[in-house]
């Protein structure tokens, strides 16, 4: 028999939500709700060979319940993107514009140059002494790739929580490697010869792997969709929990860089009915979302590793 939650003690009642906590009597649960509350969750992280790691329902779940709210592990620019500073990701628009006095890269100000969170990214870009990934003019760059990648490589010395779950992904890197794909090989060697930053090269096959086949796009400025890759892409965040996501969510930032999932439909917790991400539903999620906001410009996003 599992202990209480709130005292230790034998208890066989358990959480009606997330069936995960335990309880000895119906008072202890009712005095440990406070605390229970933030950790209490309708999921919940499960395998298999067939899906590998996905989300599934622990309880009833009805239309409008929000499954989690989650701010990003890494945020950083999309690979392929106009001049943006690396420490607002404000869009660089002017053809004289401003650089850091230390690694080169694009920022709109001083400010930003200085700010703490360029201060370490900014130690490695320096390395690169030839400029060899550093945006030299005005337009869309390839180059922001490094910048994503080397943000999440960086969580190992600066948030070594963050850095565990970022590892416990799953990136397809085996798959990376061999499809030779060349942005994923420069980036690879940019890390491992140009800028070298000491970390393994198997670490970062697997952060600019889960990066690619995860990554969320944000708009910065707008509520958008979160399947959707529409419009001026200048942001995009990792999520821990987003990477397992369901075609029976409709996902949206309520809030710049905070993600938020409701449920469209309702969803029976018995036997763990899983949250799969279908292919016919991900074809078709457009016409789902324009129904509950329409008028909102989207254009399909495309996986490799969808089936």
């Amino acid at each position: 028999m599992d202990a209480c939650n709130y005292c230790g003690a034998p208890g066989a009642l358990k959480c009606g939500r997330c069936h995960a906590a335990c309880y000895c009597s119906r008072d202890h649960q009712r005095l440990d709700s406070g605390d229970h509350r933030d950790l209490c969750k309708n999921y919940t992280s499960v395998s298999s060979p067939d899906l590998g790691e996905h989300l599934a329902a622990t309880c009833l779940i009805l239309p409008g319940n929000l499954i989690f709210s989650e701010n990003p592990i890494l945020v950083g620019p999309v690979a392929y993107s106009d001049l943006i500073c690396l420490g607002c990701h404000s869009a660089i628009t002017e053809e004289d514009f401003s650089k850091c006095p230390d690694c080169k890269w694009p920022v709109c100000s001083k400010v930003c140059a200085n700010s703490k969170s360029h201060w370490a990214e900014c130690d490695v870009l320096a390395k690169d002494e030839l400029g060899i990934g550093i945006p030299q003019h005005i337009g869309q760059t390839p180059r922001y790739d490094l910048i994503m990648l080397l943000r999440g490589l960086l969580l190992k010395e600066t948030d070594p929580k963050s850095w565990k779950v970022l590892m416990a992904m799953q990136s397809h890197k085996e798959i990376w490697k061999k499809d030779n794909d060349p942005f994923h090989a420069a980036a690879v060697k940019y890390f491992t010869e140009v800028c070298k930053c000491g970390f393994d090269e198997d670490e970062i096959h697997h952060v600019r792997g889960l990066i690619d086949v995860l990554q969320e796009v944000s708009d910065w400025l707008n509520r958008i969709d979160m399947s959707d890759f529409i419009g001026k892409r200048t942001v995009k965040q990792l999520n821990k929990d987003v990477d397992r996501m369901h075609d029976s969510f409709h996902p949206l930032h309520y809030v710049p860089l905070q993600f938020t999932q409701n449920l469209l439909r309702e969803i029976k917790g018995e036997n763990y009915v899983t949250f799969k991400l279908r292919q016919e539903i991900w074809e078709n999620h457009l016409e789902i979302c324009d129904k509950l906001e329409p008028g909102l410009t989207r254009r399909r996003g495309r996986s490799k590793f969808l089936k």
